[in-house]
Order: C-alpha cells, then structure tokens, then sequence
C-alpha cells in the first residue's frame, strides 16, 4: 500500500488509518443516535462530542506510542487530514457565513430602527467596555507571567527584530476599507460594520423620501437577513461532530510530548484565562445579568471556541447565541460581537 496514489492522494495507505477512520464513522453515528433519534439536548450532545474527541486524540497517540514529532507518524498525519475535513471544514462552512451574516444583519437592522433611535451610545458603550476588558485581560496576563516567571530558563536561537510599528493613525485608518472586496477578503470585520451601518442609513434614508423604493428594497434585505439565519442554523446544528474531530485532532497532532514540554506555560495560560472569565461573569453580575444563565445558554459557544480557537469561526454562533438565547438585539448582538471579533479578544 505504499505507492504514491495511496500516500499522497488518497491519504491512506496505513491499515491504523483505515481503522481510526472506522471509529470516527462509529462515533459520528453515535452523536447522530443521541441527536437526532433520542432528541438529547444539544449542550448535552457537544459535551459528549468534546470529551469522545479528547478521548479519541489521546487513543491515537497511544497507538502512536507518543512520539516527539506525531506528523511524522504516517497513520496520524493521514488520520488527521481526513479528520480535519469534518471539523476544520466546519470551521470553513461558518467562516463562509461571517461577512454576509454580519452585513446584512446590521444593515436590516438599521433599516428597521425607528427614527430619532441613537447608534452613538451603543458605538460609544460598545468601544469603552471592550477597550477596559482587554485592558484588564493585558494585566492579569503580564501579573501572571510575572508571578510564574514564564520563559524564565528558556533558550532561544536565532535573533529577534521587532516588528514594524503602525502610528495609531494608521492603525485606525486600516479599520476603514477603500476597497469593499478587499475588506471582505481580509475579514475587516470592523471595516464591514463601517461599510453596512452607512449603507443601512443611506437605505433608511431613501425609504424615509422614497417609500416606493424602499419598501422593495427592505423585501430583498429583510428576506436575505432570514436566509442568512437560517443558513447559520442549518451548518451550525453539526458542531456536536465537529468539535469531536476537532479535539481529536488537536491532541493528535500536537502531542503528549510537546504538551508537557510546554507544561507550564499551558497552565499558567488557562489560570489566566480562568481569572478573566471570573472578571467576565463578575460584571455580568454588576449589571444585573444571572451568571448562571448566561452560561447554561452560551455553553455550546464556548466549547466551539474553546474546540476550533478561531474567534472569527465562532462569529455567526456568537452572533446567534447572544440574539435567540441571551434576547439581544439583532443589530447590537451583529456590532458588538464583529467589533470583539477583531479588537477585543481578550485571550
């Protein structure tokens, strides 16, 4: 089985490949049992997929015998790149969703909102509260470093130059896209906003002056938002399979080896990030929002983050999660979770 179609195309020309393969399919099967035939809770469910994912990634690596290099292994880079179809093509499938869900949502909005209703404030709230939070994650993440004394004994080869640093001029004008198609390419998700929440109040306008025009065209976009919705739901009901191939594949990949070599750095990192999540749910609590609650309606969001760490990835699901679960505002939920996308993450 070691010719060039097996090993380089067809990406199985191990039998272990062959096997592992098998086991996905039986637990994909599994998750299709308890989701769609028992009707098991979906938190429930995603909760299963994480730890069936945890689980498979570690059988791997000892099947593996727990290599230094795991890609090196040919059954585990073959392995993986079949897995990544599931889950890093989930990952896709909602990253194809971020610019049109995030335009339109806001732009529907806009054109629904009442006259005399102020942007301003939300835009000004939005800003001084994701600016504290990340000033606040900035801190406890140097506090600990310190404390732990992170890369303290470490050797480093090479040299290091520092990067070139933009005037905040440039940073701000670079969160204004001249180019619509470039700022949908490069993900400029802040751009984005800029872009639909004008193009939102030049359509309000128009179906203020002109009601027979606006009235077709806010049809079309208030049609267009529904759909969009709708695509989110449909691509994110198969998250339980692909956080399962996420994690397995993570850990695969990786490996115990590398994991420990970094042990402490890890450690340190999710203290760091324990810590900010407590502050988080503190000021939910300040502003008179049940921590519990909004953690028992945002769990399968978190895990999709936690699974797939891509903030953009996790977007549309932010997005609908904090309008169908939390009972946020259509237009605020698209804003302030494509503004925390780009300039708020606070891990």
């Amino acid at each position: 089985m070691g010719n060039a179609f097996l090993q380089n195309f067809l990406m199985i020309s191990d039998v272990k490949t062959i096997l592992f393969l098998i086991v996905l399919a039986a637990l994909f099967y599994l998750i299709h049992v308890l989701y769609r035939e028992k009707h098991m809770d979906f938190a429930a469910v995603v909760m299963i997929g994480t730890g069936i994912g945890l689980v498979l990634g570690l059988v791997i690596q000892v099947v593996a015998g727990f290599p230094d290099n795991p890609m090196e292994v040919t059954f585990v880079s073959e392995t993986t790149t079949w897995y990544s179809l599931f889950g890093n093509g989930f990952i896709d499938l909602i990253k194809m969703l971020v610019v049109p869900l995030v335009m339109v949502s806001i732009t529907q909005v806009i054109i629904n909102m009442q006259e005399g209703r102020n942007m301003g404030r939300l835009v000004k709230v939005t800003i001084i509260t994701t600016m504290t939070m990340v000033a606040i994650a900035a801190v406890v993440g140097v506090a600990l470093g310190m404390v732990f004394n992170v890369g303290a004994g470490g050797v480093a080869e090479g040299t290091a130059e520092i990067k070139e640093v933009s005037s905040i001029v440039s940073t701000l004008r670079g969160l204004i896209p001249a180019n619509i198609v470039t700022g949908m390419v490069d993900s400029n998700i802040i751009g984005l906003v800029i872009f639909s929440a004008v193009f939102g109040y030049a359509a309000w306008w128009v179906g203020k002056e002109f009601p027979q025009f606006g009235e077709p065209m806010f049809n079309v976009i208030n049609g267009f938002h529904k759909t969009m919705i709708n695509m989110a739901n449909l691509i994110l009901d198969y998250m339980p399979f692909a956080v399962m191939a996420l994690l397995a594949n993570t850990i695969a990949q990786r490996g115990v080896a590398s994991i420990i070599e970094v042990g402490k750095f890890i450690i340190v990192l999710y203290l760091a990030v324990a810590i900010q999540f407590v502050i988080q749910l503190a000021a939910l609590a300040v502003h008179g929002i049940n921590p519990v609650f909004y953690l028992k309606k945002s769990v399968e969001c978190m895990l999709l983050a936690f699974t797939s760490r891509s903030s953009v990835g996790c977007l549309p699901m932010t997005i609908e999660t904090l309008n169908k679960r939390l009972g946020v505002d259509e237009g605020t939920a698209s804003f302030v979770a494509g503004f925390g996308t780009t300039a708020g993450m606070q891990g």
